[in-house]
C-alpha cells in the first residue's frame, strides 16, 4: 500500500480539523444550527425581509433584537426559540398573534403590545423578564385579564380593553404603574382570594371596581392613586369587602366611590406610606373608612367627609385650609396623642349625644367634646379647631397657651368641655382660678365662669354647659380693659364685593401680644381693647381665598381705624 508524502497528510489533518471546527460551530449540542442575531433596521412586518440586517427574517433559534426607535409587527404568529429583546424606545406590537421564545426581555423604556381576544400574555416564553419602566398593553375587545397561563411580573402595564365589562381572574404584580383605560365607562372587576400589588394605579378612562365579588380583597399600592379624566375608582358592587393599602397620594380629578350604590360591603382606605401623604383632587372625596397608619402624617389639600369610620392606628391628619368632616353615623377609634386631627374637624348630628373631637396642634393632643342635649334643626354642624398660643380676652402671662374655634352650622346647644396640657399652664399656681372666656364674632370677650366648677386644674379641663352660641374660646386671667382703647373695624370681601365669611384674623403688637377675630357672616370683623397711638400688624386667613396683601401694618393715631380685606384669588 503506497503512503501518502509527508506534507499530504499534514494537509488532509488540516483539512479535517478545519471540517470539525466548523460543524463545532454550526450546530448547538442538541444538533441546530448555531443561534444568528436579527436586528430590526427599520419599522415594519415580523414577516418582511426588509425590516431586518441582511434582509433575513428571523427563524428557529435565532435571537432577536427589536431595535431602538423601530416598530415591529406580527401579522401571524412567529415561532421560535431564542431571545427576544425590546430595547429602550423600541415597540413589538404583536397584535391578534403571538409569538414565542425562549425568553423575552423588554428593557425601561420599552413597549410590548397585544390586542384582539386574548387576556393573558400573547408571548409563550420559558421566561419574561419585563423592566421597571418598560410597558405592557393590552388593548383590544377583551375587558378581562384571566390566569390561562401565568402571567410575569409587570414593570407597567396599562389594560385598554374596548369590550363589555370584565373581570381580573388572576393575581397581579405591577412594580410600574397600572393604567385603567376603557372605554365607554365599561368596568374591570377584581376578584378576591387573589393577590394584587401594584407601583401606582391610574384609572383615566373606564371604572376600575376593587371587588366585584363577596369576600375580601386586599390590593397594595406602593405609591400615588390618581383619578383623572373619565375614570372611575369604586370600592366594591357587592357584599364583599375592599380595603386599598396606599403608600403614595390619592388624588381624585375623576370620580371617587365607595360603591354602586346597592352593595352592602365596606371600603376601607388605609394609608400606611411612610412620608407625607396628600389627598387631593379637584372633586369630592367621601370615605367609607379612613385610615391613617402613618406616623409622618396626611395633610389635606381639599376637604374629605367620612362616612362611618375614621381609625388612627400611628400619625394624625393635618386639614391646613380644608376641613375634615363626619357625617352624622361618623366615628373615630384610637385617637390619642401623636394621632388626632390638626385643623379643622367637622361633625354632622342627627341626634343628641355626646362626641369628642380629637384635635391639637403640633405642640400636642387637646381635645374637645361636645354633649348636644338639644338638636333645633336636623341636621346640625359643629367644626372645631385648636390653636396654639394665649387666646383673645386673657393675659398671655396668666393663661393655657392654647384656644379653639368652634363653629356652629344649624341650630343646636351642647354642654362643652376643652382639654388642655399641663405643658400649656403659663402660671401653674394660678391655673385654678383661671376663667373661661369666649369671644363671639367681633364683640368683646366675656367671661362664662371662674374657678371652681369651671376649671378642673388636676384634670387640665375646662366646662360649659347650656352652650347655644359659638365661638373663640380662651382659658386664663381675663384681660382688663384699657383706658386708651382703639378699635379696628373692617370687612372681608370678594373682587366682586361679596362678603367671605369666617376669615380668620390676627392682629400682633409692639408688646408680642396676639389678638384675634373672625368674620361674620356679612364679612365684617373687628379688634376690640387697642391701644391708641400703638402699631399692628394684622393678618388674614381663609381656607377658600387668596389675598394678595394678606399682611398688614397699621398704627392708631384714633380711638377707630377701618381696615379691609379683598381677596384675589379662590
Amino acid at each position: 500500500m503506497q503512503l501518502l508524502p509527508r506534507a499530504a497528510f499534514v494537509a488532509a489533518c488540516l483539512f479535517l480539523l478545519l471540517f470539525l471546527t466548523n460543524s463545532i460551530t454550526s450546530y448547538s449540542q442538541n444538533g441546530n444550527a448555531a443561534a444568528a442575531t436579527r436586528t430590526s433596521v427599520q419599522s415594519g412586518n415580523w414577516h418582511t425581509a426588509s425590516t431586518w440586517q441582511n434582509g433575513v427574517v428571523p427563524s428557529g433559534n435565532d435571537n432577536v433584537v427589536i431595535a431602538s426607535g423601530t416598530t415591529v409587527s406580527l401579522s401571524a404568529d412567529a415561532n421560535g426559540t431564542g431571545t427576544i429583546t425590546v430595547e429602550d424606545g423600541a415597540i413589538f406590537d404583536m397584535r391578534d398573534n403571538e409569538a414565542s421564545a425562549g425568553t423575552l426581555i423588554a428593557l425601561d423604556g420599552s413597549e410590548v403590545r397585544q390586542a384582539g381576544s386574548r387576556s393573558y400574555p400573547a408571548i409563550t416564553a420559558s421566561s419574561i423578564q419585563l423592566a421597571l419602566n418598560s410597558t405592557y398593553i393590552y388593548q383590544g375587545v377583551n375587558s378581562s385579564i384571566t390566569d390561562d397561563v401565568p402571567h410575569p411580573t409587570y414593570g407597567n402595564l396599562v389594560i385598554s380593553g374596548t369590550g363589555s365589562n370584565g373581570s381580573v381572574y388572576t393575581s397581579l404584580t405591577v412594580n410600574g404603574n397600572l393604567t385603567i383605560y376603557l372605554s365607554n365607562s365599561r368596568e374591570l372587576r377584581l376578584r378576591p382570594n387573589a393577590t394584587y400589588n401594584f407601583g401606582s394605579l391610574n384609572i383615566t378612562r373606564g371604572v376600575f371596581v376593587l371587588n366585584g365579588s363577596s369576600g375580601t380583597t386586599t390590593i397594595n399600592v406602593a405609591g400615588d392613586v390618581l383619578t383623572s379624566g373619565t375614570g372611575t375608582l369604586r370600592g366594591t358592587n357587592s357584599s364583599g369587602s375592599t380595603v386599598l393599602n396606599v403608600g403614595g397620594s390619592l388624588t381624585n380629578n375623576g370620580v371617587f366611590q365607595q360603591d354602586d350604590g346597592d352593595s352592602t360591603g365596606n371600603f376601607t382606605v388605609n394609608f400606611n406610606g411612610n412620608s407625607t401623604q396628600h389627598i387631593a383632587g379637584t372633586n369630592p372625596i367621601a370615605f367609607e373608612q379612613l385610615t391613617v397608619s402613618n406616623a409622618v402624617g396626611v395633610a389635606l389639600d381639599r376637604d374629605v367627609s367620612v362616612d362611618k369610620t375614621l381609625t388612627f392606628s400611628a400619625g394624625s391628619i393635618n386639614t391646613d385650609e380644608s376641613t375634615l368632616l363626619l357625617g352624622c353615623a361618623g366615628t373615630i377609634a384610637n385617637a390619642g396623642e401623636g394621632r388626632f386631627v390638626e385643623g379643622y374637624l367637622a361633625k354632622e348630628f342627627c341626634a343628641t349625644g355626646a362626641f369628642s373631637f380629637p384635635v391639637g396642634t403640633t405642640t400636642g393632643y387637646s381635645p374637645f367634646s361636645a354633649n348636644v342635649t338639644s338638636l333645633a334643626a336636623n341636621p346640625s354642624r359643629l367644626t372645631v379647631a385648636a390653636f396654639e398660643g394665649a387666646g383673645p380676652g386673657v393675659e398671655a402671662a396668666n393663661s393655657v397657651s392654647r384656644f379653639w374655634n368652634v363653629i356652629e352650622d344649624g341650630d343646636l346647644t351642647a354642654n362643652l368641655s376643652f382639654n388642655y396640657r399641663d405643658a400649656d399652664v403659663t402660671s401653674p399656681a394660678n391655673e385654678a382660678n383661671y376663667s373661661l372666656v369666649k369671644r363671639e364674632g367681633n364683640s368683646a370677650p366675656s367671661v362664662v365662669c371662674t374657678g371652681a366648677g369651671c376649671i378642673n386644674a388636676a384634670s387640665n379641663i375646662a366646662t360649659a354647659t347650656g352652650v347655644s352660641t359659638f365661638s373663640l374660646w380662651s382659658i386664663g386671667f381675663p384681660v382688663a380693659p384699657s383706658s386708651a382703647e382703639a378699635i379696628v373695624t373692617g370687612r372681608v370681601l370678594t373682587a366682586e364685593g361679596r362678603a367671605i365669611p369666617n376669615a380668620f384674623l390676627t392682629a400682633i403688637g409692639s408688646d408680642g401680644r396676639i389678638r384675634y377675630a373672625l368674620a361674620n357672616p356679612f364679612g365684617y370683623f373687628s379688634f376690640r381693647g387697642l391701644a391708641a397711638g400703638e402699631t399692628y400688624t394684622v393678618s388674614i386667613r381663609s381656607k377658600s381665598f387668596e389675598f394678595a396683601s394678606p399682611v398688614r401694618v397699621i398704627t392708631l393715631n384714633d380711638a377707630e381705624s377701618h381696615l379691609d380685606f379683598v381677596a384675589s384669588a379662590r
